[in-house]
């Protein structure tokens, strides 16, 4: 096997095993084609969806990178097990590098992999480090982001690659040499945890050791929704396999001591990590933007999805984000390349998270004082104020001093913006000068899928009880009528568990409350969704709903204005009007050719909203407005690396 030094670094082939997913396959796939230097590795990706529009878009990459990417397209899907083994059979590079594609690579991948085997003759197989590995595990440290960590993973001396006692599923690196004595994964087996201990054992009956890159950081995450989920006998029969062969598992918690001293380490202390020193330099430079950023809540809905759609954009470009929240943020189903710090209360934020940044960023009226302070005392830096709604609305008529506390924030931050006209509309019409950028959604989660032949006429809306300005009451009046004038249309609800405690008055499926993952399926199932909200900021679920392909009917308020247009795209109706509610959902159902229409240009309305504009149009407005910056490029760090 060819080894750093004279005979140069070992050639390395990058596997991704595509079954679906794509908003977690097109981030896999974008970092390690940007970070993957040089000219002594090549990627190969396995289209195992059975998906059309993904073979597109991967075909798409294919054509882009031609000298880079090779695709595999199969006529059936059979699963990474058998993609890994195939690729290994017809080995050519001197290293194997397998990822699932919810792992996201960090800067100098490739260099470490090839550092590690260099270094070490016997190494066969090794992991890196992840935020959601089992043995090679090491959580991100509340307040600090995927960059970050991949920062701190080469702090801390020379790699050392310790031993692990298996390999970890998600992402692992074989060696050639060690792969021609061992041979390729197993294909009996049918998940591929299993393949991956039984050939961990092999390497090390054989004499090679399994081991962990402890200078590379990259983010994992499981996903939701599995597209590989093997039927509980075929598991059964790999776990009796492994028995057989190896006897019982090792221990999940059995980890090399010096990755548990790491993982004390990195999380101990402040909650601030210690900025590197690159941030201390002018940004062009070509140093990433520090960003900091104050959210009320981690709900996984609404404002929070838009924040949190731009941050991870920001941080994929190579920006750092550091991330404050009053709610605790355990296993957030939206928040991926940032771990968010809880604390206590506002006033503590100052003090606890001192900078240097360049940016920091109010989210609601609540996190607009601690914001304005810290800025206040930041050289170089400079706060902007992204608004999510006209927040006084959320509160009782009695409610003044909450009411006024709203009005009173839009003073304090000068460089204000939203993602909606209506919502700049409503600014200006106040006195207060709002900057626009477009929506961000991740059209790589929100994309059409014909709907499935034979099914029922369907019907979802989402109805969130102990929010009344969403209007669940105007959906279920609305839905009683139109169940009772078509008695065999399905309808399905979503947004809340606690619907099933209610009296209605018509049969429907509860969804309750979903993660994101799980809620394009609801929208490829229906043929009309149905959304009653008294007002909206922006509206984001009729955007998914049309980028899904599925008719809607909207209450005309506030921004969806700025997507929705009556009668094109989406039928409209006013603000508590049940019936105009319930007749526009039962032309809908009864009129095909009409759905259709408003299907496609519901399509052609949102093909612009993606995130990745989206926070093309921030760093515009953050080069415009930030003394600082004013002069500099910072659409994209990397891109200055």
């Amino acid at each position: 096997m060819a080894v750093s030094g004279d005979s140069g670094p070992a050639s390395c082939e990058a596997v991704v095993c595509v079954q679906g997913l794509w908003h977690r396959a097109r981030p896999c796939l974008d970092a390690l084609l940007k970070w993957g230097g040089g000219k002594t590795w090549r990627l190969t990706v396995v289209d195992d969806a059975n998906d059309d529009v993904i073979a597109g878009r991967l075909k798409a990459y294919a054509d882009l990178n031609p000298d880079r990417l090779r695709l595999i397209r199969r006529r059936r899907p059979l699963g990474s097990v058998h993609a890994f083994a195939e690729v290994m059979r017809g080995l050519e590079a001197d290293l194997i590098f397998c990822l699932s594609p919810c792992v996201v690579v960090t800067p100098g991948w490739l260099d470490c992999l090839q550092a590690a085997f260099g270094r070490d003759g016997r190494l066969g197989l090794a992991s890196p480090l992840s935020p959601w590995g089992v043995r090679a595990r090491v959580p991100m440290r509340p307040g600090s982001d995927l960059l970050r960590m991949s920062e701190l993973a080469r702090s801390f001396g020379p790699a050392q690659t310790p031993d692990l006692a298996e390999g970890e599923a998600f992402a692992f690196v074989a060696s050639r040499r060690a792969l021609a004595e061992v041979g390729p994964i197993d294909e009996l087996f049918a998940d591929l945890p299993s393949a991956v201990r039984d050939l961990s054992e092999r390497m090390r009956w054989r004499g090679f050791r399994v081991g962990c890159l402890d200078d590379l950081y990259v983010y994992y995450r499981p996903a939701v929704a599995s597209h590989e989920a093997a039927p509980e006998a075929a598991l059964q029969r790999s776990a009796a396999i492994l028995r057989r062969r190896w006897g019982d598992s090792p221990s999940a918690a059995e980890r090399p001591a010096s990755i548990a001293r790491l993982e004390e380490r990195w999380l101990g202390g402040s909650a601030a990590p210690q900025l590197s020193s690159n941030a201390r330099g002018s940004p062009a430079a070509g140093r990433p933007l520090e960003i900091f950023c104050v959210l009320p809540t981690l709900n996984p809905y609404g404002g929070v999805i838009s924040v949190v759609n731009l941050l991870n954009q920001l941080i994929e470009r190579g920006h750092h984000a550091t991330i404050v929240s009053l709610s605790r943020c355990d296993r957030h189903p939206h928040v991926l390349y940032a771990e968010p710090a809880h604390v206590p209360a506002w006033d503590e934020i100052p003090d606890r998270f001192p900078g240097p940044f360049d940016v920091l960023l109010a989210t609601s009226w609540e996190t607009v004082e601690p914001v304005a302070r810290l800025a206040a005392r930041t050289a170089g830096g400079r706060a902007y104020y992204f608004i999510q709604d006209l927040e006084a609305n959320f509160y009782d008529e009695g409610d003044a001093v909450r009411r006024q506390g709203v009005q009173e924030s839009y003073a304090r931050i000068e460089v204000k913006f939203a993602k909606t006209r209506f919502l700049c509309e409503a600014m200006a019409s106040q006195g207060n000068h709002c900057h626009l950028i477009r929506p961000g959604m991740n059209l790589d989660l929100f994309y059409p899928r014909p709907k499935e032949p034979g099914r029922p006429p369907t019907v979802l809306a989402m109805c969130r009880l102990g929010h009344p300005h969403r209007g669940f009451d105007l959906v279920l009046k609305t839905l009683e009528e139109v169940a009772a004038r078509l008695p065999l249309v399905e309808i399905v609800l979503f947004g809340s568990p606690e619907l099933d405690r209610l009296t209605v008055n018509f049969p429907f499926v509860n969804a309750g409350r979903v993660n994101p993952e799980e809620l394009p399926p609801l929208y490829w199932r229906a043929d009309v969704f149905l959304e009653m909200s008294r007002h909206h900021g922006f509206g984001r679920s009729g955007v998914e709903a049309m980028a899904c392909g599925t008719a809607c009917v909207l209450s005309e308020s506030g921004g969806v204005r700025d997507y929705a247009e009556q009668g094109v795209n989406a039928l409209l109706v006013p603000v508590g009007d049940v019936g105009r509610a319930a007749a526009a959902v039962e032309r809908l159902l009864r009129e095909p050719g009409l759905r259709a229409r408003l299907v496609r240009n519901g399509l052609k309305a949102v093909e612009p909203l993606s995130d990745a504009e989206a926070a093309g149009d921030f760093l515009d407005l953050v080069r415009r407005t930030h003394p600082a910056l004013a002069s500099t490029e910072v659409t994209d760090a990397l891109a200055q690396r």
